[in-house]
């Protein structure tokens, strides 16, 4: 069941990856496909999967008739929950709830000083903008960070984390200099958020979506302003 889970989600992301919103016959094999998946699943043990297709036909289909008015956001909706589905799929039945307590307890242990280094290396890129390497450095250190918070289910980290990561990527491929400001927020919040899952493993995250939607609007370039200040905590 395990391995046929994984290969129709990772249809489903293939599916994902080919599709664009002028391509209709494939959004809508996406959410046939999306559908499908989600009714097979309904009642069954992968019962968070299932939801996870579910959400991704419906945003399927409003690309389809249009109803978004901001279809690259959902793209980019459909691609967090594909990460979500192929963490969640490659989750062994029936996993000991107690260890993956466990397993956060122990991430949050070491959260600390993985946060303090990235800030450490913000305020450096804060410096010197132009730094390749240590831009490098941040861009893995993020990337780590996503992932671990996929493999311990914190989904929505690792959504901010995966904004953060698209942010970096989009920016040095555009050419324009890395915004520090909202990644700084990110790491505000990801300590907050350590602490209370320190106090509580199954601790919800609070008051993420004014970051998120700072780590979406900062994807832009933003034009320079002379004598402007540091792009710091706000």
């Amino acid at each position: 069941m395990l391995a046929n889970l994984l290969e129709r989600v990772e249809q489903l992301a293939r599916m994902t990856a080919l599709s664009d919103s002028g391509d209709l016959a494939g959004l809508v094999a996406l959410q046939e496909q999306a559908v499908s998946l989600a009714t097979d699943l309904d009642g069954g043990q992968s019962v968070e999967v299932g939801q996870l297709a579910r959400r991704i036909a419906e945003l399927a289909e409003s690309i389809v008739l249009r109803k978004l008015p901001d279809v690259d956001a959902a793209f980019r909706d459909i691609g967090n929950l594909i990460d979500r589905m192929q963490t969640e799929a490659a989750r062994p039945a029936g996993a000991d709830a107690a260890a993956d307590l466990e397993l956060i307890s122990a991430w949050v242990a070491n959260c600390e000083g993985t946060l303090s280094d990235l800030e450490g290396l913000l305020l450096t890129i804060e410096k010197n903008p132009g730094d390749r390497e240590v831009l490098a450095e941040i861009r893995r250190a993020m990337h780590t960070l996503k992932g671990e918070c996929g493999v311990l289910s914190l989904h929505t980290a690792q959504h901010l984390c995966h904004e953060a990561e698209s942010l970096i990527d989009e920016r040095l491929d555009a050419g324009d200099t890395v915004p520090v400001g909202p990644l700084l927020k990110l790491m505000d919040w990801m300590k907050a958020y350590a602490a209370r899952l320190s106090s509580d493993p199954k601790a919800a995250p609070e008051g993420h979506e004014p970051l998120l939607a700072a780590l979406s609007a900062a994807r832009g370039p933003t034009p320079a302003t002379p004598g402007a200040e540091p792009a710091t905590r706000a």
